[in-house]
C-alpha cells in the first residue's frame, strides 16, 4: 500500500501552489472580463447592421415589384420619367445595401480576429500556468439550502460527526440527504478500500470535511509538538490528495480541553501552527453520548436534554465503528428538532466558534 500513496507535499509547497493558482485565476478572470466587454460592444453594432441590411432589402424588393407592375400596365405619357426615377431609387438602395453589407462583413471579421487573439492569449496563459497536482484543492462547495425553513425559535444547529469515515458513513449521508440537511464530518485516517471513497462522497454531497486525527492515539498526539504536527499533516495531505479539499476545520481528539490538560505545555505552539495552516478548531456543547455504548432511545434523549437553553448548539455524534445507535436515532432527532423550529447548517470558518474554555456558547 505504501508504494501507491501519493507523494505528500510540504507546507511550503502547498502554500506556493495556492499562491500560483490564485495569480493564474486572477489573470484568467481579467481575460474573461475583456472578452465579455468586446462581445458586448460588438453585438449591438452587428445587430444594428443586420437590421438595416434587412430593412433596405425589403425596400429594394418593394421597388422591384413596383417596376414589374408598371411594365404590365399602360403608363401615362411620362412613363419613361417615372421608370427612370424608380430605377434610380433602386440603384441607390442597392448601393446602400452593398455598403451596409460590407460594413457588416468587416465588423464580423474584426470580431473573429479579436476572438482569435484572445484564444491565443488563453493558450499562452495555460502554457505558463503552474502545473496542477493530480487532485488540486477545490473551491469549497457552495452551501445548499438546508432543512425546511421554520420560523420557530430561529436557532441554527450544527451537526458534527467524528471518527469516520466508516461502513456507517453512507447511511448517515443518505439520511441527511432525505432531510436536505448539511453537516460537518471530522475525519480520521483509513486505507480500507471499501471506505476510502467516503471521503470524496462527503465532499460531493455538499458537507464540510474537517480534520480530527490520523491516529486517534492521545498518548502519541499530545506527547510533544512534533508528534502533533506529524499526525495533523498525515491526515491533512491524505484528505487533500483524495478530495482536492485542504481542510480549514479541525477538532481536537478529546476536545480542546487537552490544551489546558495534557497538552498545556505546547498549547501556544499548537494554536500558532493551526493559525499558520488557516485552520479553525471547533468543539461541541451537545452530545448524544455515543462516545460510549448507548441505545438509540438514550442517544435521542441525551440530545433533547442537552440542547435545552443552547443558543448555538453544536452536536457531537460519531460515525465510527459500532455506532449503529447513532444511525438509528438520527431520523427521530431530526424530526423533533425540525418540528421545534431549528434550522441546520454545516460548519465553516465563519461559523460561531464553540470552543471549550473560550467560547462555550453564544
Amino acid at each position: 500500500m505504501d508504494a501507491q500513496k501519493p507523494k505528500r507535499k510540504s507546507l511550503a509547497q502547498i502554500r506556493l501552489e495556492r499562491q500560483k493558482r490564485a495569480k493564474h485565476n486572477q489573470r484568467l478572470n481579467l481575460l474573461f472580463i475583456c472578452l465579455a466587454a468586446v462581445v458586448l460592444i460588438m453585438i449591438p453594432f452587428l445587430i444594428s447592421s443586420t437590421v438595416k441590411t434587412f430593412r433596405y432589402s425589403d425596400k429594394l424588393s418593394v421597388v422591384t415589384r413596383q417596376l414589374g407592375e408598371e411594365k404590365n400596365q399602360s403608363l401615362p405619357q411620362d412613363e419613361e420619367s417615372v421608370s427612370q426615377s424608380l430605377v434610380a431609387s433602386m440603384e441607390e438602395l442597392q448601393n446602400e445595401r452593398d455598403t451596409l453589407t460590407a460594413q457588416n462583413s468587416q465588423a464580423q471579421e474584426e470580431l473573429a480576429s479579436m476572438e482569435a487573439q484572445i484564444t491565443s492569449i488563453q493558450e499562452q496563459l495555460a502554457a505558463a500556468a503552474p502545473s496542477e497536482p493530480e487532485n488540486p484543492p477545490a473551491a469549497e462547495p457552495v452551501q445548499e439550502p438546508t432543512a425546511p425553513s421554520n420560523t420557530g425559535n430561529g436557532k441554527t444547529i450544527y451537526l458534527t460527526f467524528d471518527d469516520g469515515p466508516s461502513y456507517l458513513t453512507g447511511q448517515i449521508l443518505d439520511i441527511l440527504d432525505q432531510y436536505g440537511i448539511k453537516a460537518t464530518f471530522f475525519v480520521t485516517y483509513t486505507e480500507k478500500p471499501e471506505i476510502v471513497p467516503c471521503y470524496q462522497e462527503i465532499v460531493n454531497r455538499g458537507h464540510s470535511i474537517g480534520i480530527h486525527t490520523a491516529s486517534h492515539d492521545y498518548d502519541y498526539i499530545y506527547s510533544n509538538f512534533e508528534n502533533f504536527k506529524a499526525d495533523f499533516m498525515k491526515i491533512y495531505t491524505y484528505v487533500g490528495d483524495l478530495t482536492g479539499v485542504y481542510c480549514d476545520l479541525y477538532r481536537f481528539p478529546g476536545g480542546s480541553m487537552n490544551l489546558s490538560g495534557r497538552a498545556c505545555f505546547m498549547a501556544d505552539e499548537i494554536r500558532t501552527f493551526l493559525s499558520q495552516m488557516y485552520c479553525v478548531y471547533f468543539d461541541w456543547n451537545v452530545t448524544n453520548g455515543d462516545g460510549e455504548d448507548v441505545t438509540a432511545d438514550l442517544a435521542y434523549q441525551n440530545v433533547m436534554n442537552e440542547i435545552e437553553g443552547r443558543n448555538t448548539p453544536v452536536i457531537l455524534m460519531h460515525d465510527g465503528e459500532k455506532k449503529e445507535s447513532t444511525v438509528e436515532s438520527l431520523p427521530r432527532i431530526l424530526d423533533t428538532l425540525i418540528a421545534q423550529g431549528y434550522s441546520f447548517e454545516r460548519l465553516t470558518t465563519a461559523s460561531p466558534q464553540i470552543q471549550q474554555g473560550v467560547k462555550w456558547d453564544t
